[in-house]
């Protein structure tokens, strides 16, 4: 856990930490700065199921360990993070060089396509198949693909959350 996450889930009561472990858990999984999990848990302390399970006392403890940590302007919905620093559609694009990678890897190691050079800096023969091609091709295409899917879970709870508060 973060820092300021780790200090709301001590600040609880035992009894409450096994409530709200999901939520803190959730909101740091789906965040990748303070600023999204302060953001997240704004939305979640909010939402009418978790207030219900959360004593005024206990959301005023939150309330100032996320104000200690200058977060206060996330946590109130005052200002919105910026969720996504590239588009779906740069993720898409690392997706399919990374499916054109795989396959100009795999026809590279099918038909023995070898490239030979001579690197200047190292003064060496460097000899270069198709599994180099291949295996960054597949390092591009499973990456793109769990960031994609990271991010559809983000927009996901978001979305829930957000629907359950205007309920």
């Amino acid at each position: 856990m973060t820092h300021f996450v780790n200090d709301i889930y001590n600040e609880l009561p035992p009894g409450d930490r096994d409530v709200f472990l999901p939520y803190l858990n959730e909101a740091e999984r789906l965040s990748e700065t303070n600023e999204d999990e302060a953001y997240l848990l704004g939305i979640i302390i909010r939402n009418a199921v978790a207030k219900k399970e959360l004593s005024e006392f206990q959301e005023e403890k939150i309330h100032d360990i996320i104000e200690n940590n200058s977060l206060k302007r996330y946590y109130k919905r005052q200002k919105r993070p910026d969720f996504v620093s590239l588009t779906l559609y740069t993720y898409f694009l690392t997706i399919f060089i990374g499916l054109l990678g795989t396959y100009a890897g795999i026809q590279g190691l099918l038909n023995n396509i070898i490239i030979v050079g001579f690197s200047q800096r190292y003064l060496t023969i460097v000899v270069k198949g198709g599994g180099y091609i291949l295996l960054l091709g597949l390092i591009l295409l499973f990456g793109g693909i769990l960031k994609v899917r990271q991010e559809m879970r983000r927009k996901r709870l978001l979305s829930s959350y957000l629907r359950k508060r205007a309920d």
